[in-house]
């Protein structure tokens, strides 16, 4: 199949969750012998590093445009009082991406439109102008549900009051939209039900993300140190929050029982308050890290104090298949076939993540044991190549 991938960011290099998600679907399309061509935005916050190739295989071609997507406070308030879209889906909308999909379409013929994302949707009209490929939405989560999730963790009235708004007007964003492409691809159950909610009649798979199961070997190891972290994009809203409340409420508590625990900190484009938040003996804030799989491996439990969001966390995958122990909300956790106390530790509560963080200090046989099974269910569920295959065989039955 030829396969052209919309992407609202460059998701190389894969520092994040949503970059994994689409570079791990992509790769594994090029391994199974499918021609790509990746047409993605690039702004400051995503962008390629200078010397690095973006893909490793020649069936795989980058095209990028430049587009500012960054949050501009005179477009934000011109946006609430001028108009009835989100500003956030407002953003990604460009002339110069719009000019740049079209000389695509007209130079190309491809069997599948892939959109990473409901952002990508304005874009409809354009594809359907020029070409007769079916299009299909590949939602990585509900944007709506992620953001009244967010206006009920948030303290200031007014800052709650526009996320409120925010979160109505991708509400109907979304809904507009619905049943607009020829295939929906949601990332879990829960979104696909959502989907079914908002009046989806399209042929849908539920397609998780995975990852490279070839080398999942376990670690040996010889202990397990006093050591937590946590990673993921710190300009992401439900990540600031969730980091916060544990740096705060959660990790003080533990330094007092235990005095030489360290808590890691890695996320890319902190804003200063944050960094500020994380002002302790015990906390070492890393920054953007260069290899995220080197630094989970050089740590013990990830925890993941997540309240709101939707799809799936792709760093939960990606750290049970390093064998680490996770300790997650059951948010966090929302979409992936964990089981609780077999291969992943569920926490909501201040309590919880205590009572469920000291039973690992404690016990190196707890550790091995959820280790041991989370590489298992990995292992069994997540594999890239298998997924992708069965994604591409619910394509192939809908290309005319």
């Amino acid at each position: 199949m030829r396969i052209l991938q919309l992407c609202n960011k460059m998701p190389y290099p894969p520092r994040d969750g949503g970059s994994l998600a689409i570079l791990n679907l992509a790769h594994s399309f090029a391994r199974l012998g499918h021609d790509i061509t990746m047409l993605c935005m690039t702004a400051s916050k995503h962008n390629i590093p200078a010397g690095d190739p973006p893909v490793t295989t020649h069936q795989i071609r980058l095209v990028t445009v430049k587009v500012n997507t960054g949050i501009r406070w005179s477009s934000l308030i011109i946006n609430l009082l001028c108009s009835k879209e989100p500003y956030i889906a407002e953003r990604f909308v460009s002339e110069d991406f719009r000019t740049k999909l079209i000389t695509i379409l007209r130079s190309n013929s491809f069997d599948i439109i892939q959109l990473e994302g409901s952002y990508l949707l304005p874009y409809l009209d354009t594809i359907r102008s020029h070409t007769n490929a079916v299009v299909a939405l590949r939602s990585h989560n509900i944007e709506h549900e992620i953001w009244s999730g967010i206006s009920k963790n948030t303290g200031n009235a007014f800052k709650r009051m526009y996320l409120q708004n925010l979160s109505k007007r991708l509400e109907k964003f979304e809904s507009k939209y619905t049943n607009r492409y020829d295939l929906l691809v949601p990332i879990t159950d829960n979104d696909q039900r959502t989907f079914h909610i908002m009046g989806n009649q399209k042929p849908v798979m539920v397609c998780q993300s995975g990852c490279n199961t070839e080398n999942l070997l376990q670690m040996k190891r010889t202990g397990w140190n006093r050591s937590l972290f946590f990673l993921g994009s710190l300009d992401w809203m439900p990540n600031q929050q969730g980091l916060t409340w544990f740096a705060l409420n959660v990790f003080p508590q533990l330094v007092r029982k235990y005095p030489d625990i360290v808590f890691y900190v890695a996320g890319r484009n902190a804003p200063r308050w944050i960094i500020s938040k994380l002002k302790h003996r015990n906390i070492i804030y890393r920054g953007e890290v260069e290899d995220a799989r080197e630094f989970m491996e050089s740590q013990d439990i990830m925890v993941v104090p997540l309240f709101s969001g939707s799809g799936m966390r792709v760093k939960i995958i990606e750290a049970m298949a390093a064998g680490k122990p996770v300790v997650a909300t059951t948010k966090a956790a929302e979409g992936i076939r964990i089981v609780p106390d077999e291969n992943i530790l569920l926490a909501d509560s201040v309590g919880d993540f205590m009572w469920q963080t000291e039973r690992l200090i404690n016990s190196s046989e707890l550790c091995e044991r959820i280790s041991r099974n989370a590489i298992g269910m990995i292992r069994s569920n997540y594999d890239n190549i298998r997924i992708t295959r069965t994604l591409v065989d619910f394509y192939q039955k809908h290309i005319p």
